[in-house]
């Protein structure tokens, strides 16, 4: 399953995460340069969920892994990657003068690390609101099954509502391989960063292949389904019966084209009440509402990110480690509670 605030949504939440750096930090600069590169890193693992999803055989359970499992440690690892790299010599001491030779490789690794850390923060945040009112597909929970279209509906409504909100745009007008994933092909230094690190914390060999192989696939997927006028939404319902079983229970919402419901409140602008889908805890925040608690979170982080390069202190990393929760991607919880999820809103 495809599993995610969407894609539209994670790059409005981290173009305006780096407005609030846009001033004052170095590292928007790097972010400015290699925009590209934090585009991509604002879609987080979710390259992996499009890899062959309708075959056996994909890197899907490699997304899934790192949505659950040693998240905290990912982003350790991709960040000792570059800082070793970058500051130690081959007598592993940290170069005193930090801020004076920032290599273009970690340049380009700084912009992708901060574009992911805004999709980290922002599922965490997310993600129990969007499990709720869409509920949670699980393969082998027979009684989920409804949930398998609903939820990418929700997701979808959601990025549609929120670019129209933010930029007065329609998204199934919205070119995503033009404006989001603008490169072709994935930058060797990105590459290197995910051979040593799904590795390091997963020991998944062949990281870089993995996912440069999936992100060709991500890409191709959106300009498969841009769909200006719904002829490629109307053309799928068609052709539904012959398509493989894994591809028809999202044939519906493939497309942006009228995929917001008018009657549906995607965003809560009514404050209703929710449940945290494992908790159970109650909550009437609306959409926006949890954004600006992402955007306070990861405004510190990205803050504590340029200090570590740029600061004229030379921040110690281990204080940006202690800033970066060990949460799951889909329940915003610490990964170590194992509890199901069981309240949602049908």
């Amino acid at each position: 399953m495809i599993n995610i605030p969407d894609i539209i949504t994670h790059y409005i939440f981290g173009l305006e995460a780096t407005q609030q750096i846009k001033k004052s930090k170095k590292i928007y600069q790097d972010i400015s340069k290699y925009r590209e590169l934090f585009y991509l890193g604002c879609q987080g693992p979710d390259p992996m969920f499009y890899h062959n999803n309708h075959k056996k055989r994909n890197f899907v359970p490699v997304a899934n892994l790192m949505h659950r499992e040693n998240t905290k440690d990912f982003i350790k690892s991709a960040l000792d990657y570059v800082y070793h790299k970058q500051f130690q010599t081959k007598s592993t001491v940290v170069n005193s003068n930090k801020n004076q030779n920032i290599t273009a490789e970690t340049e380009q690794c700084l912009a992708y690390i901060a574009g992911f850390l805004c999709h980290y923060i922002l599922d965490t945040a997310a993600h129990p609101y969007v499990f709720y009112i869409g509920g949670k597909y699980i393969k082998t929970q027979p009684s989920t099954y409804k949930y398998k279209s609903f939820h990418r509906k929700i997701e979808s409504g959601i990025d549609y509502l929120l670019l129209e909100e933010y930029f007065g745009l329609k998204a199934n007008k919205f070119k995503i391989h033009k404006n989001i994933l603008q490169s072709k092909t994935v930058a060797n230094s990105i590459l290197k960063l995910y051979e040593y690190s799904l590795y390091n914390t997963y020991h998944i060999k062949h990281g870089g292949k993995i996912f440069s192989d999936s992100y060709s696939q991500f890409r191709n997927y959106f300009i498969l389904t841009f769909d200006s006028f719904g002829l490629k939404k109307l053309i799928a319902k068609v052709i539904a019966p012959i398509l493989p079983k894994g591809i028809t229970g999202f044939v519906d919402s493939c497309s942006y084209y009228k995929c917001a419901d008018p009657n549906f409140d995607y965003l809560n602008l009514s404050k209703s009440l929710w449940l945290h889908p494992v908790t159970g805890y109650k909550y009437y925040l609306n959409f926006f509402e949890i954004l600006d608690l992402a955007y306070a979170s990861i405004s510190e982080i990205l803050g504590e990110l340029n200090n570590v390069f740029y600061g004229q202190t030379h921040d110690d990393i281990s204080n940006l480690y202690d800033m970066i929760p060990n949460y799951s991607y889909s329940s915003g919880l610490d990964v170590s509670d194992r509890r199901p999820f069981k309240y949602a809103i049908f």
